[in-house]
């Protein structure tokens, strides 16, 4: 079994949390979910839903993973700095590093945006246009992957987290 994929394994909860926030996302902007699977047993997980009315919805729905992952990981890293008790900071940590490693979208919600976007411009809806690049840079971002991209990420985030709630940096 390939290191990558125990990994992924390990940090589970994260691909939880990862498909949750499609689902919210989807949730919050009408579209119906047609099949939901957060854990599978090689570790992922996914979300089926109908055509989002629109590009922004779309959008959304594809983008929503990387903020909430981000957001809930950056807090337990704040938990895993500023409690003393060790299994609290210890699992804070855990769940922290998952979440992190899953924020980004994977190369199939990449792909959706970009058909997405393909789509709406046949159709003459300019709109469109102005998400191309973020589906370029999700693709992008999926395939550094290969390069432990997401575990770096994790790594800044967890740094990040120590520089705020340290006071290393302040606002």
């Amino acid at each position: 079994m390939k290191l990558s994929t125990v990994i992924r394994l390990i940090a589970f909860p994260g691909v939880a949390v990862h498909e949750t926030a499609h689902f919210l996302a989807c949730s919050v902007t009408g579209t119906k979910v047609t099949k939901t699977r957060l854990l599978m047993s090689r570790g992922n997980g996914f979300i089926e839903h109908e055509r989002p009315s629109n590009i922004v919805f779309a959008a959304l729905i594809t983008g929503f993973p990387l903020a909430l992952n981000t957001l809930i990981g950056f807090m337990l890293f704040g938990v895993f700095f500023t409690n003393t008790d060790l299994v609290v900071a210890a699992t804070s940590l855990w769940l922290g590093i998952s979440c992190a490693i899953h924020a980004f979208p994977s190369s199939c919600d990449a792909l959706n945006l970009w058909n997405r976007c393909v789509e709406d411009l046949k159709q003459g809806k300019i709109l469109s246009a102005l998400f191309f690049p973020a589906a370029i840079l999700l693709m992008v971002t999926d395939k550094l992957r290969l390069l432990w991209f997401d575990l770096i990420f994790a790594a800044m985030l967890f740094f990040f987290s120590w520089a705020v709630f340290s006071g290393a940096l302040s606002f």
